[in-house]
């Protein structure tokens, strides 16, 4: 289950008055390799050794953009005993690979609040996501080989701007290699934005996917004098040659004050909605959760919460699936010392 969402801190503020930074030449290159050394006791014996050398490239075209770029080579020697494919067992995606997808994750942040929570749930809340970057070097949870890709980053002309393609190596359900891209351009306005985003390949090989969506993510930090009002909205449609073509939307509400705060979301996904590169669990639903909280900090605690929260999800058909509700609950964080 993903838990590792990166978040976009532009959001959160502007950050101004710094001068006299050296840029420099804005170049900044990776080098990464692996040896590795295995040996069957088991007849009949062989041996394995195997090498890898990786790399990223980092060059900040203007002070706000960014180009990556990654790459990896290598040599694999099996003795004459070893069974085809057994070299598969021993390779793992390289570190360099792990930094070059995660580095600027936020850029392709989408849909807000939609694939977002801010409390504990016992069901993932990016199910639907139409991007996740870890599914770039695994298929079928298996990892493969990230040959080399390139990324581009950062913001131009006013407009948020996140572009990533990457070659990997074949999987066990096909021997070709699999160009994987993603893109993802966002337009401020005022405090809110909006975006679109942009995927196409299928990590296994196995389909031809392609997926595109909007979102339009609305904050006002001052709705009402100290009060926060944030609201998202997001429609994606996949489009694969192996499941047809279907869509999901969402819609979330984010006050995010005290003493009451809410926070409510609702999202439908189609019944072949197929986010090749992002993450999918349950299809063919339509979930309304959220929370509401009470809290006060003036009664001799740190503070006392008191909060409900909900999960519904229906079929297509509003039959109800499942559900989980807490009626009430209480937390109290005593005062230092």
């Amino acid at each position: 289950m993903p838990r590792s969402r990166q978040t976009d801190i532009s959001r959160s503020g502007t950050l101004t008055g710094i001068t006299d930074i050296n840029q420099g030449v804005g170049l900044d290159i990776q080098l990464y390799g692996s040896l590795r050394y295995r040996f069957d006791w088991q007849q009949p014996q062989h041996e394995t050794f195997s090498f890898r050398a990786s790399g990223n490239a980092f060059y900040k075209i203007t002070p706000q953009t960014d180009r990556h770029a990654d790459g990896e080579s290598g040599f694999l020697r099996q003795s004459a005993g070893s069974a085809p494919g057994e070299h598969d067992a021993i390779q793992s995606v390289p570190a360099g690979d792990a930094q070059f997808l995660l580095q600027d994750a936020a850029t392709f942040e989408y849909g807000g609040r939609g694939f977002s929570a801010s409390f504990d749930y016992n069901y993932p809340a990016e199910n639907g996501s139409p991007f996740f970057s870890r599914n770039i070097g695994l298929a079928g949870g298996i990892p493969v080989s990230l040959i080399g890709g390139t990324k581009l980053s950062g913001e131009f002309a006013g407009f948020g701007v996140g572009a990533l393609s990457v070659v990997t190596s074949g999987t066990g359900d096909t021997k070709r290699s699999q160009v994987l891209s993603v893109a993802r351009v966002t337009r401020p306005i005022g405090e809110s934005k909006l975006g679109f985003v942009f995927t196409n390949g299928d990590p296994t090989g196995r389909s031809e996917n392609t997926l595109a969506g909007l979102d339009f993510q609305y904050r006002d930090s001052n709705f009402r004098p100290g009060k926060i009002l944030q609201s998202d909205f997001y429609y994606v449609r996949s489009f694969s040659d192996s499941k047809g073509e279907d869509d999901s939307f969402g819609a979330a509400l984010t006050l995010p004050n005290e003493p009451w705060g809410i926070e409510t979301r609702f999202k439908q996904l189609g019944t072949n909605y197929f986010p090749a590169l992002g993450f999918v669990n349950r299809t063919g639903i339509r979930q309304y959760d959220g929370i509401a909280q009470y809290r006060r900090r003036d009664l001799g605690w740190r503070w006392l919460d008191l909060a409900t929260s909900w999960y519904f999800v229906t079929d297509l058909s509003n039959h109800l699936e499942s559900r989980r509700e807490r009626n009430l609950d209480g937390d109290i964080a005593a005062l230092d010392g």
